[in-house]
């Protein structure tokens, strides 16, 4: 290793000789078989290419080799060259709920009673980091495996799990380009058999919608060569209701079950379709006032405003509803709301569209 650089890395022989002082190890040559069981069950890995354990080898705690990916689930690496550590999920919905209870708590012990967040503060939670091993299990699960159902409200719920998440590892983006990196680049690796990790645009434009562009892109999200286009679902224009990018016009975090969906979407639809700073309705002028949510995504609610307006109207009752019967009379303009990108942080660390690898100090 003369004349070359390894960062955040150790010997073998560091670490066996930690562990046999640490935790009064018979022999040092139990803390060489506990150092190469760590190496199996993927807790650190090699950083100069080596496969088996050395006590001369140069090797990676893997929540430090995170730090090297844009992947932000890869505390430990689950599946490796010579297999994975446990078979895939059985239940992923469970695995994913008992996450949200871990990452639910580390956000409260950061949230004022305003509901403002020190995401700074979280990020640097010991607690945080054993919610990243914890969250390094969903490596295993497979979504293209998974029933249809259960498959969109478990990518909302992990769509909506992944944001905070990121707020507190990488920061928030502040403009427009610096949004774009952010949605394409913080990411999950799901899956046993791939290593191609999913981005948020992945999960929302690719997975939930069928594999459509997202706004302000040229190409799908999912290429053709992809390992995850098994996964992707059909479009239902709901999951814009359900759907939480952080930012204060974004509908609010719920959590949704693979056994009431379809009710849960239908509910979240119409309190979204109620307030006024998504959908409005100037009969005097003849105009539709919509979230900007509805202009960028105008794909999945119709082809045409007479088609969006009675998308958006089937979600709406009452004194909305007669609203939209008359303006449909007519004719009548379509006009979007501007888009409020300010989050809860009361503290947090700006993303500014570099790599993920420099933001986080490499």
């Amino acid at each position: 290793h003369v004349f070359s650089t390894t960062k955040q890395c150790f010997t073998g022989k560091d670490l066996s000789d930690f562990l046999e002082r640490r935790f009064q190890l018979k022999s040092h040559e139990d803390a060489v078989q506990v150092c190469d069981q760590l190496l199996h069950s993927g807790v650190f890995g090699p950083a100069d290419g080596a496969i088996a354990f050395s006590e001369k080898g140069l090797f990676r705690f893997q929540v430090h080799e995170a730090s090297f990916e844009t992947a932000l689930n890869i505390a430990r690496k689950w599946c490796t060259e010579q297999g994975c550590v446990s078979d895939a999920v059985q239940n992923p919905m469970g695995l994913m709920e008992r996450l949200k209870g871990q990452l639910s708590k580390i956000l409260s012990a950061h949230t004022d009673d305003n509901g403002m967040v020190d995401y700074v503060a979280m990020g640097e939670d010991p607690a945080l980091l054993q919610y990243e091993l914890a969250v390094a299990e969903l490596q295993l699960v497979n979504l293209a495996e998974m029933e249809p159902t259960t498959r969109r409200a478990f990518v909302i719920n992990l769509y909506n799990a992944i944001v905070p998440h990121a707020f507190a590892k990488v920061g928030i983006a502040n403009t427009d380009l610096s949004r774009v990196a952010f949605f394409d680049g913080v990411s999950y690796l799901l899956g046993q058999h791939s290593d191609v990790p999913l981005s948020l645009n992945d999960l929302e434009n690719g997975v939930l919608r069928g594999n459509r562009n997202a706004p302000f892109h040229l190409r799908q999200p999912l290429g053709s060569g992809s390992p995850h286009l098994p996964a992707v679902l059909d479009c239902d224009h709901r999951i814009h209701f359900a759907l939480n990018c952080g930012a204060k016009s974004c509908p609010p975090v719920k959590w949704f079950t693979s056994e009431a969906l379809d009710e849960e979407l239908r509910v979240v639809a119409m309190a979204w379709a109620e307030q006024e700073d998504n959908v409005k309705i100037d009969l005097a002028a003849k105009t539709l006032w919509l979230s900007m949510i509805i202009s960028w995504y105008s794909k999945d609610f119709g082809s045409s405003k007479v088609e969006i307006a009675n998308t958006i109207k089937q979600h709406t009752h009452g004194e909305k509803y007669d609203q939209f019967k008359e303006l449909l009379k007519g004719d009548f303009q379509l006009k979007h709301m501007n888009y409020d990108w300010s989050t809860n942080t009361r503290r947090s660390h700006e993303f500014k569209g570099r790599n993920l690898r420099a933001l986080l100090g490499f």
